[in-house]
């Protein structure tokens, strides 16, 4: 295929549905990072080779920053391109075969009936890359964690149907980092637990505000709320909320 982009991130290929496109690129090392930040062409890191946990406490943010904002930047692209299929989808009498196996694939997807195209559209949430950053960090230990260096899981999500052998819980493994940001994002998005967090966004109130919607995201509930909001302002991670 030859693939068109559009604004940098869009293809047609053969299809009707536009869909990103983006590279999975191996981080072998830092030198990667600047590499990387001045192509034009979207990517995501696919496997670490770096470990962390060996640079300094500044070094190490940066670098944990970097790695994210590139498959933050690529998650938000897939729902943004989603929610422009949706609204142009909903306004169709007569979807082809190829729209209607996509509609369905989506509602499906986000638990919502089929032909519910409003509440799916409320569904598709753009989760604020600031509380996706602080999660990431609290949750993976800025990235130095066993299960972010082995299978880029960065927010300790299970595998299905897998049983915990004794205390070592058994977690999913990704191919990128762009694919563990993605499911957690997608938690959020289609939860019941999370409906309150979901209106907060739509409603466009601020990170420290959507924050209080997380919980019951943790045992700690108030108190993990509380450990979002003052690491993610201590680091003061709302101004890459205009990355993408």
């Amino acid at each position: 295929y030859i693939f068109i982009f559009i604004l940098g991130i869009i293809s047609y290929a053969d299809s009707s549905i536009p869909k990103v496109e983006y590279k999975k690129v191996e981080l072998n090392s830092l030198e990667d990072i600047e590499r990387w930040k001045n192509s034009d062409e979207l990517y995501v890191f696919s496997k670490i080779n770096v470990d962390l946990s060996k640079l300094s406490s500044t070094q190490k943010k940066n670098v944990f920053i970097d790695i994210l904002l590139p498959a933050i930047k690529v998650v938000n692209a897939e729902i943004e391109n989603n929610r422009e299929i949706v609204k142009t989808l909903s306004q169709k009498k007569n979807l082809s075969d190829e729209e209607k196996k996509y509609a369905e694939s989506l509602f499906t997807k986000y638990r919502v009936n089929y032909g519910e195209w409003n509440t799916l559209l409320s569904r598709l949430i753009t989760y604020p890359t600031s509380l996706i950053l602080t999660q990431g960090a609290l949750e993976s230990g800025w990235g130095t964690s066993r299960f972010f260096k082995e299978g880029n899981n960065l927010f300790g999500i299970p595998a299905k149907g897998v049983r915990s052998n004794g205390f070592v819980p058994h977690l999913k493994k990704y191919d990128s980092v762009k694919s563990s940001v993605s499911d957690f994002v997608l938690n959020f998005s289609r939860n019941n637990t999370y409906k309150n967090l979901r209106e907060l966004i739509n409603e466009k109130h601020p990170p420290q505000v959507v924050a209080k919607g997380l919980v019951k995201y943790s045992e700690e509930g108030e108190l993990y709320v509380k450990k979002v909001i003052n690491t993610m302002n201590y680091n003061n991670f709302v101004e890459y909320d205009e990355y993408y």
